[in-house]
């Protein structure tokens, strides 16, 4: 399981500890790879959500900052934003990624009709 270091001295660390106290106010959704993501409010704008997962954020400082592999090699610092940081505490304290369940959606074809059995195995 991934870790999360937690400094004093550390501004990113500590606003992150007060993104994950408020983990049952995020919104549960799709990246746009389709992985399961977290919408994280954003603390300075009132309404906005970052689509953020363990290792990514929509966010500014992610974008500049970010580790990801289009970064690879810049000059720079790599960190994670305080949301993905967030998204990691959040996961470590819960003990898993939690996917939400996706509906069951039922074609009616033409023909003999499955059982949901073989209608729902995947």
């Amino acid at each position: 399981m991934a870790s999360v270091t937690i400094s004093s001295d550390e501004p990113r660390s500590l606003r992150a500890v007060e993104i994950a106290a408020g983990a049952s106010q995020w919104l549960k959704c799709r990246n746009a790879d389709g992985e399961f993501a977290w919408g994280v409010p954003s603390q300075r704008i009132e309404g906005r959500y970052y689509v953020t997962t363990a290792t990514s954020c929509t966010c500014r400082d992610f974008a500049r900052h970010g580790l990801r592999e289009s970064r690879v090699g810049h000059y720079g610092s790599h960190f994670f934003c305080k949301h993905a940081l967030a998204v990691r505490l959040h996961e470590i304290l819960t003990g898993a990624v939690i996917e939400p369940e996706l509906p069951r959606i039922l074609y009616i074809l033409p023909g003999p009709r499955p059982s949901e059995e073989e209608a729902f195995a995947f």
